[in-house]
């Protein structure tokens, strides 16, 4: 049976525990705070034609400002300052006055707006890049550090230190040269085995203690990967203003390589799209402050207005701010503005955009694959709000390019490429060989599944046993990594290190001048005299770290440290990948040569990838760009083609961002409509009437300051409805303005909300829906359109509100309702719990230690 919703439509935000991550507390729903993007929208039409209004302004301002340079100086100041052409430049304006070549450039940088998304695209680029630079060397540093040192200068990390003694004059890849540098000892290992094991174990600890500590001391938001949170916000909804903040992204800056170099199953990937989304919204802000055609202090409203005379709120002056009057902020403001609700900050779809942008170059830049990056985004972070759109794609495109430029230029892999993981598959794939992609296949579908299932099952125990002692959790996952992981050669090294082995390819002949790698697996590959002790060794060494590394990448993923799960994914594959193509080799007993081993490793990575991500072509390009095998790229499509096939089959179609939204209680609402909800359990319709909110609190045109004060004491919404005597909204007003009215008002005045409608604390374009509206029609409005909400009216008379949060609540409910308590995937499984420790008990007992 239907539930109506009562007074469910609460606008206010309640605030996160400061003290833990956003991924901590499982019901985030109520966290978020709902952004009208259908109102946004229409800003983002009009201010093309306002800002080139501005711009034939600033032409004339521009050369009367010329002429009367010498004059102004003999104007006096308080004249200068009350000149209110002037005084809506931002403040280091005079300190060009001296200069007519500096105001020349200056005047158009501010007025010709094509610089400032260039100067802003160009700025986000070098500093994603510096970044990724950066931090690209320190993890590698803090990793050597834990195995080595540098005989000629202990502060280089091995690719460091080893490039100063060889070069690749030949040809010969980088990471060769390294086994060369130790053998010759420029770079020496610890000879010692108990100091070794010691110093690996210590500053593993260490790392990981580091970066607790930065992060639940200083920046609790810089925990976790950040997709989810940034696919939120993409689609109208803003967590925490903290979650963009300067700290946050120099907190997870930091522990970002601290967490790697402990050695804990995680990886970059996630983090650094946050960090570098991070810094496209605050240099985006930063220069949009700076070149605004307003400042911040013309925000809301003048402090001392005279409401006795007019009834309403007079502007300061008759200047047109963007096409609205510029007003000054009051110091008595209650809340705090959103980042992405301030009217001095630039447009949600402007900005929207720079973020997108920041998060491809962090991607582009982790994968060292700009193209990857690009398509990256809009496969994954672009939804029916932020549609794919050319100038959304250059943007992404240009920050990738600068980024990659950036990353060349430093050269942080000290190879001179910017291909992470370069191979040199001579031989082309076989037809014959299609079976084993299949397989490989089927392998990523399968590894996604359990993975994501397994993964949410231990953020459930960690949430209910480990809630008060994350920290403690942390040192024990760290120690439980170091044990199981320092005495296995796949396992011990950084993933990124293991995987440039596993892709490597062996060679097919005795040539000395091609043998340039000697490992291992390719002794058991190439070797014809079938050595099966060899061989056993070498696939149990691998199976074993197939097996430790994902059951600790589904205890570490989710853990309050930077941490994401592309490359612990990818690692996962590669083995496996690896692993499969010794066995055929053995089973078949083919002759060196005949198949390249590496390239199943390669698949075994993209398979993986795409069952944790359910990406397709951005998958493929990420891995062409990361390997460089362009023969490669029809065995990847037809693997990752299978992949995708058996996730679709038998998981729930959504990628690990859009299961930690779910598992999370993130207000994610669906791109596809509900077709299942078009109906109830009694086979009636479902309409505005059942999820609509009937208690409504509004406002009439014309109310005193007294009244309005009471009603805002007795509700806590973010926002109130102006209606007029025939009951028809008007326009809906945000709680600031009208707090700010009351602030600055004598109780007994009347105040006229109608004349607020030209401000931007008012929703201009509010929508409305008949009750008798199917739920599959107001799903299409808020997906399509996002508004904040929609009003419900019965012959043309207002009788309830829907808002966003109202209709995901109701959908959620009436699918649980409908499909019962199954439908719930992510629920806690207590008695699969008490059965694991039933069964570690008796093992315990049986083995002596209980």
């Amino acid at each position: 049976m239907i539930k109506r919703q009562e007074s469910t439509a609460t606008f206010r935000t309640i605030s996160g525990n400061p003290s833990k991550s956003p991924n901590t507390v499982g019901n985030n729903f109520f966290k978020f705070k709902t952004i009208d993007l259908n109102n946004e929208r229409l800003k983002d039409n009009l201010s093309y034609i306002e800002d080139f209004q501005y711009e034939l302004a600033g032409v004339d301002e521009y050369h009367e400002t010329l002429i009367n340079d010498d004059e102004s100086e003999t104007i006096p100041n308080d004249l200068v300052h009350g000149n209110t052409s002037r005084s809506a430049s931002p403040r280091f304006y005079k300190k060009f006055t001296s200069s007519n070549f500096f105001k020349k450039i200056y005047i158009k940088l501010k007025y010709y707006t094509i610089w400032k998304p260039f100067l802003t695209l160009l700025f986000i680029g070098i500093a994603v890049g510096v970044i990724a630079s950066i931090l690209q060397i320190l993890t590698e540093y803090l990793n050597n550090v834990k195995m080595g040192y540098c005989k000629s200068n202990w502060l280089l990390n091995k690719s460091y230190c080893c490039s100063k003694k060889y070069s690749d004059k030949n040809g010969i890849p980088r990471e060769f040269l390294e086994e060369q540098c130790v053998i010759d000892g420029h770079w020496q290992d610890y000879s010692n085995p108990l100091i070794g094991f010691a110093t690996y174990g210590v500053l593993s600890i260490l790392y990981s203690t580091i970066a607790s500590l930065l992060i639940f001391k200083y920046a609790p938001f810089a925990s976790g990967g950040g997709i989810s949170e940034i696919k939120m916000s993409l689609r109208g909804f803003q967590y925490n203003n903290e979650f963009y903040s300067l700290k946050t992204t120099i907190i997870k800056c930091i522990a970002l390589p601290l967490t790697i170099a402990s050695g804990i199953n995680v990886g970059k990937e996630g983090p650094s799209v946050h960090y570098a989304t991070s810094v496209g919204v605050l240099i985006s802000e930063f220069m949009n402050k700076t070149f605004s055609h307003t400042t911040a202090s013309e925000i809301i409203f003048e402090e001392n207005t005279d409401l006795e005379e007019e009834a309403s709120i007079k502007p300061v002056s008759s200047v047109l701010s963007r096409g609205r009057p510029a007003v000054t902020r009051s110091s008595s403001t209650i809340n705090k503005i959103s980042r992405l609700e301030n009217s001095v900050s630039q447009n949600f779809f402007q900005l929207s955009e720079y973020m997108l942008a920041g998060a491809a170059g962090g991607v582009a830049l982790a994968f060292a694959a700009p193209i990857g990056g690009v398509l990256f985004i809009f496969e994954e972070l672009c939804s029916n709000y932020i549609k794919f759109n050319i100038t959304a794609m250059w943007k992404c495109y240009f920050i990738t390019m600068v980024g990659i430029t950036i990353l060349k230029i430093i050269n942080p892999f000290r190879n001179g490429e910017v291909v992470q993981f370069e191979v040199r598959y001579n031989e082309n794939w076989r037809l014959t060989e299609i079976p084993v992609f299949i397989i490989i296949g089927i392998f990523g579908g399968v590894y996604g599944i359990l993975m994501k299932r397994m993964n949410i099952f231990w953020i459930n125990f960690r949430n209910r046993y480990f809630s008060n002692n994350l920290q403690l959790e942390i040192a024990i996952l760290t120690i439980l990594t170091f044990v199981l992981s320092y005495f296995n050669s796949f396992l011990k090294l950084d993933m990124t290190e293991s995987m440039k082995i596993l892709f490597h390819e062996c060679s097919s002949s005795n040539n000395k001048e091609n043998s340039i790698w000697d490992h291992d697996l390719c002794k058991v590959t190439n070797d014809l005299e079938q050595n099966w002790w060899l061989t056993l060794v070498i696939c149990a060494s691998m199976l074993y770290a197939l097996v430790t590394r994902f059951v600790l990448v589904a205890i570490s993923y989710g853990c309050k440290l930077p941490c994401g799960i592309f490359i612990p994914s990818m690692s996962i594959g590669a083995l496996f990948g690896r692993l499969l193509s010794i066995i055929i080799v053995k089973i078949f007993v083919i002759s060196p040569g005949t198949i390249i081993e590496g390239s199943y490793a390669v698949l075994g990575a993209a398979a993986a990838l795409t069952g944790m991500t359910h990406l397709t072509i951005s998958c493929v390009i990420i891995i062409f760009e990361l390997t460089g095998a362009f023969n490669q790229i029809v065995p990847t499509m037809v693997t990752i083609g299978i992949t995708r096939i058996i996730i679709d089959k038998f998981d729930n179609g959504k990628g690990i961002a859009e299961d930690m939204c779910l598992f999370n209680k993130f207000p994610y609402l669906e791109d596809e409509p509900p077709i299942r909800l078009s109906k109830d359990i009694r086979g009636e319709k479902i309409i505005a009437n059942d999820i609509m909110t009937v208690d409504i609190v509004y406002l009439k045109e014309s109310i005193t300051v007294n009244e309005l004060k009471v009603i805002l004491q007795n509700n806590k919404f973010a926002g109130f409805p102006i209606v007029n005597k025939n009951k028809n909204v008007v326009c809906y007003v945000y709680r600031q303005l009208l707090e700010h009215i009351v602030l600055n008002s004598l109780s007994d005045t009347v105040v006229d909300l109608k004349k607020l409608r030209h401000l931007d604390y008012v929703i201009k374009s509010v929508m409305f829906i008949n009750k008798s509206d199917n739920i599959l029609m107001i799903h299409d409005i808020f997906n399509n359109l996002s508004p904040k909400l929609v009003f419900v009216q019965d012959n043309f008379k207002l009788v309830g509100l829907i808002t966003k949060k109202d209709l995901i609540k109701f959908e959620h409910d009436q699918f649980v309702q409908l499909n019962g308590e199954i439908a719930n995937q992510f629920k806690f499984n207590e008695s699969l719990i008490e059965s694991i420790h039933g069964y570690l008990y008796k093992i315990g007992r049986i083995c002596g230690f209980l």
